[in-house]
């Protein structure tokens, strides 16, 4: 089955009568002097290829913007507001509801996208017939899985480390620059993203376990992306799956005792 996404036309879409849709943000923001600014988009790219897929979902177009203010100072970054997301996330249920969806996976890997659970409990406050969810939700227990698929243990880093040099190399490895970059103060870590002190605390811009880019070991890292994001996308879209399953019965429960 060809999957739903806007380059389906209009009747195909109707035709298809999905009842579940995709909404999926990226993220522009700077990752030093080695990575490139849209590593949150690549990866929304791919995870939402994979979840459309496994949950029959109507996938809209990635917007590659996110809440990164913490950046902002940094060449590359470009931000919305949390307000801004919020509205988005809304107008697009409200505008997908009038076409007969009914249930909704917020994408946003971005690991700064905090105003997300708030759009979750909201949205599913104020429309009590419609069913929202984070694809965050439960991806520790996913991520332990694709950390042991991959042979890794913990990865230093919020803004850094190796994580965001696997993701690039599996996803888009011309992209990626010969160098080192991070410096790692986890006790610091409020005052560079809270406070927005990052540049005063990191020279480049990264925050993690620093790290040596060698091309001639690109294969490597490409290897352990592959490993990573494709187990973490099984294992990530088996959850979904059954948390929009475990709403629907809970409600369905709800509703038979007011009748």
């Amino acid at each position: 089955m060809r999957q739903l996404s806007s380059e389906c036309t209009s009747t195909e879409l109707k035709s298809a009568r999905a009842q579940r849709a995709l909404l999926v943000f990226g993220g522009t923001e700077q990752c030093g002097p080695c990575l490139p600014c849209n590593i949150d988009t690549l990866l929304a790219d791919f995870l939402a290829q994979e979840y459309a897929t496994a949950l029959s979902a109507y996938r809209l177009p990635t917007i590659p913007f996110n809440t990164s203010q913490e950046h902002g100072s940094l060449a590359g970054t470009l931000s919305f507001s949390a307000r801004m997301m919020q509205a988005i996330s809304s107008t697009l249920i409200e505008q997908l509801q009038q076409q007969g969806y009914r249930e909704f996976i917020i994408l946003s890997p971005h690991g700064g996208s905090h105003w997300e659970n708030a759009t979750v409990k909201e949205l599913n406050a104020t429309h009590p017939d419609l069913t929202i969810i984070s694809a965050k939700d439960g991806a520790a227990a996913s991520m332990e899985s694709a950390y042991q698929a991959a042979g890794l243990s913990d990865l230093r880093g919020m803004h850094g480390g190796p994580m965001p040099l696997y993701t690039t190399a599996f996803l888009r490895p011309e992209l990626i620059r010969p160098g080192r970059y991070g410096q790692w103060s986890p006790a610091q870590s409020e005052m560079a993203f809270n406070y927005g002190l990052l540049e005063a605390l990191s020279a480049d811009g990264c925050w993690g376990e620093p790290v040596e880019v060698k091309l001639c070991e690109l294969g490597k890292y490409q290897t352990i992306g592959q490993k990573l994001w494709t187990t973490f996308a099984q294992q990530q879209s088996l959850h979904l799956e059954n948390t929009l399953k475990r709403v629907r019965t809970l409600r369905a429960e709800l509703t038979s005792r007011k009748l």
